[in-house]
């Protein structure tokens, strides 16, 4: 079960019942930019399936270590997953 079906929403969409924080700064935006538009560019849109948790692994090793050392591992490892997850999106 995903947090959407947890919820019983998507959180930057109307809702029968209640209107997202995100839902409401759209509305918020669109009423003094009239052409803005909305664009997932994150979610599963550029990121291959799975990043986020590559991304939380990331966010843990960077609290344990700032050194310049540890910021090149970081990288690294962020680059490393990242292809290996894109390539394997690209089998399926």
């Amino acid at each position: 079960m995903n947090v959407c079906e947890a919820a019983g929403e998507i959180s930057t969409l109307p809702s029968e019942t209640t209107k997202s924080y995100g839902m409401q700064m759209m509305e918020e935006m669109e009423s003094h930019f009239p052409n803005v538009f909305y664009d997932n560019l994150w979610d599963r849109k550029y990121m291959p399936s799975g990043m986020w948790n590559v991304f939380q692994v990331a966010a843990g090793m960077f609290c344990e270590d700032q050194s310049d050392d540890s910021k090149q591992e970081i990288i690294d490892y962020l680059k490393e997953n990242h292809t290996d997850l894109y390539e394997a999106a690209q089998e399926t």
